[in-house]
């Protein structure tokens, strides 16, 4: 196989992911919010969706990087694997920052600032909804 062929057949393994963990997000959560009851599966559920965000978030900055290689910046000299940028995704998604990846052109900088954005969002608004009303639901059973 030429080199052609291995980097076309690479980027549709990649964006082959990319659309599996969507579906499953997407699937997952529109279960969730479709369930009358919460229960303690229903927090381990939407915290699944979390830790499937950080891997959507880690394929994406990938496909970006493929795009223009010169995006980002590791701090080490080992070749970027794809656990590197599920790495970087979740350090992106929780906005912890280490440093030791960063974005250096424009077109890998709007990629962190959605993915920051969304994963806040999501802990603040879909994980902290169904953990207060688990936590409401079982107090009131308590009473």
């Amino acid at each position: 196989m030429d080199d052609t062929n291995q980097v076309y057949l690479g980027i549709l393994k990649i964006v082959s992911t990319l659309s599996f963990f969507t579906y499953v997000l997407v699937l997952s959560l529109t279960k969730l919010f479709a369930t009358k009851s919460n229960s303690l599966n229903s927090i381990i559920g939407v915290i699944n969706g979390f830790i499937i965000h950080g891997i959507i978030a880690g394929t994406f900055l990938l496909v970006i990087n493929l795009i223009w290689p010169d995006a980002f910046v590791f701090s080490y000299s080992e070749p970027y694997t794809f656990l590197s940028f599920v790495y970087f995704g979740f350090v992106t998604i929780t906005t912890l920052g280490f440093g030791d990846i960063i974005t250096v052109t424009p077109p890998g900088q709007p990629g962190i600032k959605v993915f920051s954005v969304l994963g806040q969002m999501y802990l603040a608004t879909i994980i902290a909804s169904f953990v207060g009303e688990y936590s409401t639901l079982n107090q009131n059973r308590k009473e």
